[in-house]
């Protein structure tokens, strides 16, 4: 793998996960790459609309939001959709149907109506350039990040994946850090939600 079993067993005790079954290493790299493909599909479409052939850390972000909607949209078919009041915490079933009226009652019941974005596109008001642009400003918070998987383990992997699944296409250097910095944290959240409903002693994906 070119993502070492010690920069995963980092990415598992950041969720807070100590004990780990042998088989959850190569699961976590299946996840990450997933995570990887889907942004760099998103964005690689997105520049080649304007007939370019580099991505830059702008269309990264723009290739996260949009995963993110589609895979609301996606959870929202499958699920069928409920209405609840009161709160949202990007689960479509909780935000009813995804429409602009439901989406700004959204952003106001989670907000109190003042303008917060964290990359969820459903905290996010209407799915239009003001909201994508707003995501992109808030979504990082403040602070220093602190990287989890070592930069040449990062670049390996991605020039992998994009000389298998994107031939022709370029990435710039800041457009790889953020697409790290994005599925870091993806992939941390996505360790948590699922710890967090496991009863096992050891953990295993």
């Amino acid at each position: 793998m070119d993502i070492s079993q010690l920069s995963l067993k980092r990415l598992f005790n950041r969720a807070g996960i100590r004990r780990v079954s042998s088989s959850s290493y190569d699961r976590l790299y299946h996840i990450l790459e997933q995570f990887n493909y889907n942004i760099l599909d998103k964005a690689s479409t997105l520049i080649q609309s304007r007939q370019n052939k580099v991505i830059s850390n702008e269309e990264i972000n723009n290739g996260f939001i949009l995963t993110n909607i589609l895979d609301i949209i996606n959870q929202q078919i499958q699920s069928g959709g409920s209405h609840e009041s009161g709160w949202c915490d990007n689960n479509p079933s909780q935000c009813g149907s995804i429409t602009s009226e439901d989406n700004m009652m959204i952003k106001n019941d989670q907000t109190g109506g003042t303008a917060f974005c964290d990359g969820q596109i459903s905290q996010c008001g209407n799915f239009a350039e003001e909201a994508i642009a707003g995501c992109q400003f808030n979504q990082k918070g403040a602070g220093d990040y602190y990287f989890t998987i070592p930069k040449t383990q990062f670049q390996r992997f991605i020039n992998k994946m994009i000389n298998e699944k994107f031939q022709g296409i370029k990435i710039t250097k800041s457009g790889i850090k953020e697409l790290q910095y994005l599925v870091e944290n993806k992939t941390v959240e996505h360790l948590t939600n699922i710890n967090i409903n496991s009863e096992n002693k050891v953990f295993h994906i």
